[in-house]
This record gives C-alpha cells, structure tokens and sequence, in this order.
C-alpha cells in the first residue's frame, strides 16, 4: 500500500481520535454543569423556615383578581407593563403564591398624614438581583 495514504490515514485517526476527546470532554463538562444548575435550582433552594409575612416590616401583600386589575388600569389609564414589578422569585411572592402576571396589592402603614399606602406591582419572570 502506498506509505502517502496510510500517513494521511493515520493523521485522519489521530485528528479524530483528538476531536472525539474534545467533544468527550465538552459533553461531560456540560452535563457537569447542567446538573450542578439543577441541583443548586431545585434541591438546595430552601424554604423559609418562618412566616416572614408576619414579621412587623413587611407589608401587606395581595393578589388582585383579573376584574381588580381591569379596573386599576382603566382607573390610572395605565397597560400592565407601566407598573412596577416584582420577580416571581421573590420571597413574599412565593408565599403568597403569586405567578407571572398576576398584579399584587401592597399595603403600607403610613407614619404620616394617612394611615395607609398601597402600591401595585406586576410580577414578572426572572431572578432578582441578590
């Protein structure tokens, strides 16, 4: 066999065999990654230990209803994207069970000349900056 060909072969061989490790170690590398992201998502993310809706700094929060939030948006001329938002991982919105889109009422006290404040925030997908 002509010694030109099994040079070129054995370079094919060799180029792969290098090409395979890197692909080998690319997928492991990856699927080490994609595990650690699930592990850290789904299995260390702990619950709070206590109500921190009863803690005396937080304030009321509220899921409004649809025809709730049609009316708050007719009544300020607003879209539901003008509000403020809040992420859907945020802790109180967790517990109160709040999920994207949904519009929360919160209800302040107020050390002034009202009692009261309430605000509206829209909740969004996403992570919050910790």
């Amino acid at each position: 066999m002509n010694s030109s060909l099994l040079n070129g072969f054995h370079c094919w061989r060799i180029e792969n065999f290098f090409l395979h490790a890197f692909l080998m170690e690319l997928v492991s590398v990856n699927l080490y990654k994609l595990t650690f992201l699930f592990l850290v998502e789904n299995l260390v993310k702990e619950k709070p230990k206590v109500d921190i809706l009863l803690h005396e700094v937080v304030p009321k929060h509220k899921i409004l209803t649809k025809e709730e939030t049609e009316e708050l948006l007719k009544k300020y001329s607003i879209k539901l994207l003008n509000l403020p938002r809040i992420f859907s991982d945020d802790p109180v919105v967790e517990m109160i069970g709040a999920r994207y889109g949904d519009v929360i009422r919160i209800t302040r006290k107020s050390d002034t000349t009202v009692k009261e404040v309430e605000s509206y925030r829209f909740v969004m997908k996403g992570k919050r900056v910790r």
